[in-house]
């Protein structure tokens, strides 16, 4: 369990750093286990979406040329691969939310420190939603609609 600490407290920020001391074994294994699995989830998505499957069949050509639509954004781009949570980090169930992030952070760092996904570095947009469902629907259509992140990530 000390190798875990010291591996995640070296890997995130140090107001991270202190909570991961702070934390329990207990508590730090079950962060970093989830974590974990949620950006192993992640990151087998964005496999299937950088190199996807097998290519389509080209359409047929159509009649009369259409102009292409304007290019979404979906939070990836050569550089980065953005993600989104909305989790408790105030009132009542801010254990939750704060003890979420960090597991997320740490295993996003131990991806980026190995050259990110397929050369992109994954990062983490977090917004407060207090437990709140009318919140976390704002929340959750800003992080979609306005940071036009990848995917949304432990939300809690």
């Amino acid at each position: 369990m000390n190798k875990i600490r010291s591996y995640l407290t070296s890997a995130v920020p140090s107001a991270v750093a202190n909570f991961i001391a702070s934390a329990s074994p207990r508590e730090l294994a079950l962060y970093t286990v989830g974590g974990f699995i949620g950006v192993a989830a992640v990151i087998g998505v964005l496999v299937v979406v950088i190199f996807g499957g097998e290519e389509p069949p080209p359409p047929e050509p159509a009649p009369t040329p259409t102009p292409a639509p304007p290019p979404v954004s979906t939070g990836v781009n050569d550089e980065r691969v953005l993600f989104g949570q909305s989790a408790a980090f105030t009132g009542p169930a801010q254990r939750l939310g704060i003890e979420m992030r960090p597991g997320i952070q740490a295993a996003f760092a131990a991806v980026n420190r190995q050259g990110g996904v397929n050369g992109r570095m994954m990062e983490l947009v977090s917004l407060d939603d207090s437990y709140e469902p009318e919140t976390t629907v704002a929340n959750t259509t800003r992080l979609i609609e306005d940071e036009n992140v990848f995917a949304l990530i432990g939300e809690v």
